[in-house]
C-alpha cells in the first residue's frame, strides 16, 4: 500500500442502500487500527489528510447511527461509544469540523448528549 498527499478521488454518499451506509459495529476497531498504522511515522501534511479521512469516515458512521431504524435501541449508546474512541478524542473537535453541523455535534458528543446529538442528525437530513 502506497499512500499520497494527493486527493485524487472524492466520495459522495448519494445512495441510501450503499454499504457504506450500513451499520458495523466493528467500524470503530478498524478506524483505530487504520489509524496506528497509517499515521505514524508520515509527513505532517500527510498525516492532515489521513486525519480528514477518519473524520469523515466516522461522521458518515455517527450520521448512519442516527437514522438507521434497525438501530432505535442502541443509538444512544453507539454513539457514545464512538465519543470513546481514539480517532473521536484525537480528531473531532470543534477547531477541526468543516461544518456547523459537525461543529455541533463534536460539541454535543464531547459532553456526552446523544439524543441531541441525534436530534440534530434528524433534523438534517429533513432539511
Amino acid at each position: 500500500m502506497v499512500v499520497i498527499p494527493d486527493v485524487l478521488y472524492e466520495y459522495k454518499i448519494q445512495n441510501e442502500q450503499s454499504v457504506s451506509l450500513k451499520f458495523h459495529p466493528e467500524l470503530i476497531d478498524a478506524l483505530e487500527a487504520l489509524e496506528e498504522q497509517l499515521v505514524k511515522n508520515q509527513s505532517k501534511p500527510l498525516r492532515a489528510g489521513i486525519s480528514r479521512w477518519l473524520i469523515n469516515y466516522l461522521y458518515i458512521y455517527m450520521r448512519n447511527i442516527c437514522t438507521n431504524p434497525n438501530l432505535a435501541g442502541v443509538r444512544k449508546q453507539q454513539l457514545l461509544n464512538c465519543a470513546e474512541s481514539i480517532v473521536f478524542k484525537k480528531y473531532v473537535t470543534i477547531s477541526n469540523a468543516d461544518t456547523v453541523n459537525r461543529k455541533i455535534g463534536a460539541f454535543l458528543l464531547r459532553l456526552k448528549m446523544p439524543g441531541l446529538y441525534i436530534l440534530l442528525m434528524r433534523m438534517k437530513k429533513r432539511g
